[in-house]
């Protein structure tokens, strides 16, 4: 496992209770197709987006390809062997997700503005698969509290590394 893996395979250790109870839900910093393999051993359901760097070669569609085709198109692997998932989505641009308990089927919509030059912009329906929006619901909180930490950061100037630390909890 790569380092940013290890802190997470550490911290799924720790989960000794009933694990049907626990999903653990992870940004691409700390994914990899190895994390996932690793997990699923363990029998722990996770989720997290994925770099493509890190994929190994899964054989993707590429994202000129997803462009092309319109919005909410996407594209999944299913390695049988690790029960790992793989999903390439197009949004406004293309996300990777993987899961190693996940489905890739759709039940839900999103509602998005369409802006056309020269027409005027309407409503649109996408399809998004259930693992994008599960991953959503799991990761919504965290990436709430970090836009807003961004968005009313508190600066201080000062030589003193704990005043940044301070701020930073108010």
């Amino acid at each position: 496992l790569s380092v940013s893996s290890q802190v997470v395979a550490q911290m799924a250790i720790l989960i000794k209770d009933d694990l049907n109870q626990h999903i653990l839900f992870f940004d691409n910093y700390f994914t990899s197709l190895d994390l996932m393999k690793f997990l699923t051993e363990k029998d722990i359901p996770a989720i997290g987006t994925v770099r493509e760097s890190r994929l190994r070669k899964c054989p993707l569609s590429d994202n000129e390809t997803l462009k092309k085709e319109e919005r909410g198109s996407m594209d999944f692997k299913f390695d049988k062997q690790n029960e790992i998932t793989v999903c390439k989505w197009y949004d406004n641009r293309p996300v990777v997700v993987a899961t190693n308990f996940g489905s890739i089927d759709v039940h839900k919509e999103a509602k998005r503005r369409c802006k056309k030059k020269g027409a005027v912009s309407k409503d649109i329906h996408i399809p998004i698969p259930d693992i994008i929006d599960q991953y959503n619901l799991g990761m919504g909180g965290v990436d709430h509290l970090d836009w807003m930490i961004a968005k009313y950061r508190t600066v201080v100037r000062s030589k003193k590394y704990h005043w940044s630390l301070f701020t930073n909890i108010l």
